[in-house]
């Protein structure tokens, strides 16, 4: 089972502090673990995406080198140096229309899509390549983290609990390619990793630092919980009940740190919280 230890404070000013401010955009948490799957694994999924991509990278630039015609742009930039436009069928009217709703489209989805990729997973691949062993972070967002701000407090905590146990359950780490890690709102962090891979670089963290940890932002700074675990057998949800088990104790018998609807860590003294939903924690950075 996993052997949990309490969130502790990252050092302010340390690499790692500096690391997570940079690459926090307002989410205030991180997953770290260690992805150890096979390099042809990691080839194999990141292909997926890839020619995905690549497929609407070219039909952007086809989009855009026939631009031209649809437009008359060279007719518009040369002016007199073009010969006179002369009115086409009505019908011209339907297709011209047509071409604009699909550009729109276009750079409208498929872009910032295609841009999103080349600038993280992409870029990642081409600075760092293909590792036996890969940093992986995820962060928490997306219309379904949003929509927990809904529910009540102790709805709130529970739901957000469960995805956090979800995501880090052993089984699946080690079943799945580190970047294809995603599941509820804990989606796959691209620009973190190259920052870490730097300071594993520099010698002032240890690879096996970024192993399985959670990081949490309060009004005081960053909070990490290591999660540490002992063999990967047994059933992944029984050994996440298991962690809850620990998080319950903590919660009625010592200091805990409780999780808010803005997803940041609040600190408790002896006993239970007062079930109130606490602020958004001030930017400190």
């Amino acid at each position: 089972m996993a052997q949990p230890s309490n969130f502790r404070d990252v050092p302010i000013g340390s690499p790692v502090y500096n690391l997570l401010c940079r690459h926090d955009t307002g989410h205030g948490a991180f997953i770290t673990h260690l992805d150890r799957m096979p390099i042809r694994m990691k080839v194999g999924i990141f292909l997926i995406p890839f020619t995905f991509n690549a497929i609407m990278a070219i039909l952007i630039a086809w989009r855009a080198r026939s631009a031209y015609t649809h437009y008359d742009i060279i007719a518009v930039l040369a002016g007199e140096l073009m010969p006179t436009y002369k009115a086409g069928p009505p019908s011209s009217w339907f297709w011209f229309c047509t071409n604009l709703l699909i550009d729109y489209c276009v750079y409208q989805f498929m872009f910032p899509a295609v841009k999103k990729f080349a600038l993280g997973h992409l870029w990642l691949r081409i600075r760092w390549g293909f590792r036996p062993v890969e940093i992986v972070f995820r962060k928490p967002t997306g219309f379904t983290r949003a929509s927990l701000n809904n529910l009540p407090p102790d709805e709130f905590q529970l739901a957000y609990t469960q995805s956090l146990f979800q995501a880090i359950d052993p089984n699946f780490l080690q079943t799945n390619v580190g970047f294809n890690t995603r599941i509820g709102f804990w989606s796959v962090e691209y620009e973190a990793p190259m920052s870490a891979y730097q300071l594993v670089e520099d010698g002032a963290v240890d690879l096996q630092y970024w192993d399985v940890s959670i990081y949490q932002r309060d009004s005081t700074g960053w909070k990490v919980w290591e999660v540490k675990f002992n063999g990967t057998d047994g059933n992944g949800w029984i050994r996440t009940m298991q962690i809850f088990t620990v998080c319950q104790y903590l919660q009625r018998d010592g200091p805990f740190l409780h999780l808010s609807n803005s997803g940041k860590v609040g600190s408790h003294g002896q006993g239970r919280p007062s079930g109130k939903v606490q602020g958004r924690a001030p930017n400190i950075c």
